[in-house]
């Protein structure tokens, strides 16, 4: 499936965003999207062809009646949030779902060397949980951090709803593991929250080559994770080792 046919919700048409600078975008993403959700799908990890996780394979953690339900209230919601996330990103000139899906695509590119694996949460725990993509350890094979991208970080930070998830973690309901054998099915309970926003410019030439973005990425991550450190709940997660991979993540950046 290419993603120029991808639902976007009627701002799109707002005249800040550049139909031309879409299509550009887009140009690029398309195969790379189908090379990074093939070599996904190898590993086992049950994602749909714009690299979110797919709440329909988790039948064998989840009553089917439960996964339905959870897909109920989700498309309930779902135009209206996609509405106010393009409000959000207006002002930066881009449309959210590429940058959603350009993120992932850069840490699996190597952002951040070839420790992590990105997958796009499931849309679900986007809008329940606030989550829209997550890193898994490749040595731990466990989720390290909830990924938050957005148009203006500190912004974001600033909003006394995400300070609350930043000092209490995130859920991911639709998650993953890594083995020997491959991706399996799991959920996760308060992640590290960490927030990931390029410009423009900087989408632009992270489409060109992801590699070309690695030094600002780990800046980011690297500044975060020290401002993370420093908040006395997500430190009694590292210290209590409630996943040992908290501690690796922070530990190496």
């Amino acid at each position: 499936m290419r993603l120029e046919n991808f639902p976007l919700p009627e701002q799109k048409e707002d005249k800040k965003i550049e139909k031309k600078f879409d299509d550009r975008i887009l140009e690029k993403l398309n195969p790379v999207m189908a090379e990074t959700a093939e070599a996904l799908r190898f590993e086992g990890f049950a994602v749909d062809d714009y690299l979110q996780a797919e709440p329909s394979a988790f039948g064998a953690i989840f009553d089917k009646k439960e996964i339905d339900s959870d897909q109920k209230k989700t498309w309930a919601l779902e135009e209206e949030f996609l509405k106010d996330k393009f409000k959000e990103f207006s002002e930066s000139g881009i449309t959210p779902e590429l940058l959603e899906i350009a993120v992932p695509i850069g840490f699996n590119k190597g952002w951040a060397g070839d420790r992590f694996t990105a997958i796009r949460a499931a849309r679900f725990d986007d809008i329940f949980n606030g989550v829209d993509a997550f890193l898994i350890d490749r040595e731990t094979g466990l989720a390290v951090a909830a990924i938050d991208i957005t148009a203006d970080i500190k912004k974001k930070i600033n909003n006394p709803k995400i300070q609350k998830r930043i000092t209490n973690g995130c859920k991911i309901k639709y998650g993953f593991g890594l083995d020997k054998d491959g991706a399996y099915l799991r959920s996760y309970e308060k992640l590290p929250l960490i927030f990931i926003s390029l410009t423009k410019k900087q989408l632009e030439e992270g489409v060109e080559d992801f590699t070309s973005l690695d030094g600002e990425i780990i800046q980011t991550l690297r500044s975060q994770a020290s401002a993370l450190k420093h908040l006395p709940q997500i430190k009694g997660l590292i210290d209590r080792d409630v996943d040992k991979a908290y501690r690796d993540l922070y530990a190496k950046l």
